[in-house]
Parts: structure tokens; sequence; C-alpha cells
């Protein structure tokens, strides 16, 4: 068995890949910013395909960076947005906008939940 740990880490900001080998050496690093969405003050929306385009850059170049391969990988470790959610959709139906998911520093559930005025909801 190979002894090499990818991790892969998707921020609020950026997404990271980091290869580890056996000991815990960092064997590469790779990381990829991803564009914060502001449609008014206060609000944060990313866009997930966005997201997953930067999360397999980084993956790629740590991957280039080390020269190892996908099969030298014996586990994978991930770690992610926890605190972001995607918008208010009814299941199996589009909006007449999709909405972008919320990271946690979006004040829209906020402003929703003490009744301020929300028109783009």
């Amino acid at each position: 068995m190979n002894g090499y740990i990818i991790a892969l880490d998707q921020g609020t900001t950026s997404s990271r890949s980091i290869i580890f080998d056996s000991k815990g050496n960092i064997v590469s690093l790779a990381q990829y910013p991803f564009t914060q969405i502001y449609p008014k003050p206060g609000w944060v929306e990313h866009d997930p395909m966005v997201i997953l385009e930067s999360q397999m850059l980084a993956m790629s170049e740590a991957f280039e960076k080390s020269g190892l391969s996908p099969t030298d990988i014996a586990g994978i470790g991930i770690t992610n947005q926890r605190e972001t959610t995607p918008k208010d959709q009814k299941q199996g139906q589009k909006t007449a906008r999709q909405r972008d998911p919320l990271p946690f520093p979006d004040l829209q559930n906020d402003q929703q939940e003490h009744g301020k005025e929300n028109d783009d909801c």
C-alpha cells in the first residue's frame, strides 16, 4: 500500500489540496482562490461550479508538483464549507433565477430571520 494522503480543503475564499507522505510531511500544496459574489451590501454568494473547478485545479496541480498520480494515494481527507447552504429552492424545481449558495459571512439569512425587508430572495 502506498503511504500518501491527499487533503482537499474547500474554504470560504479558496480551495486547497495538500499531499502528505507517510510521516506527515507536506509533499506538495496547491491553492486556488475563487470569486466572491456580492449582490448587495452584506450579502455573499458563491457559484458552486466555480468552487468545483477551483478544487479540481488545486488537486491537479498538487499531483503535478509531487510527480504522483491518484494510484499513489492511500487515503483522502476532505474538509468543506459546513456552514454554507444553498438558497431556498423547492426540490426538483428550478427557480426563476438559480441562486448561488450562501457562505457564513452572508447576512441574508439573518435579515430574513429578523424580519428585515429582503425583496431579492
